[in-house]
């Protein structure tokens, strides 16, 4: 005799009703959350050469971000290659960076 048929049936449906839940009860103040990592991030990087450039400090709110130019990788090779040279002052993140892999033109750099 064939067992119970356990796709369908209250057990699950109760559970996906218990998981879509939880998601939405995760997900329903996303922007503020949002907001708030990213005060966090600007925060944490607030003293970087690159965010100073712009006169961000102590400025760390979303619309502090209207402030700072849209850029392509050729605005941020500078900081890149002295990165990749070793240069290890706060110049993008005030976290270390251990690891960078770049290509460009075929030309690969590794910092570890």
């Amino acid at each position: 005799m064939p067992g119970p048929d356990l796709t369908t049936g209250p057990l699950i449906n109760s559970s996906t009703d218990a998981i879509l839940a939880d998601f939405n009860q995760e997900t329903c103040n996303a922007k503020e959350i949002q907001a708030e990592v990213l005060h966090e991030i600007l925060k944490r990087n607030a003293n970087t050469e690159y965010l100073r450039r712009f006169g961000l400090e102590g400025h760390l709110g979303v619309d502090a971000l209207s402030n700072l130019p849209l850029v392509t990788h050729s605005d941020l090779k500078p900081y890149f290659d002295r990165i990749a040279d070793g240069d290890r002052s706060s110049i993008l993140t005030t976290d270390p960076i251990h690891t960078l892999s770049l290509r460009c033109k075929l030309k690969f750099y590794r910092i570890i």
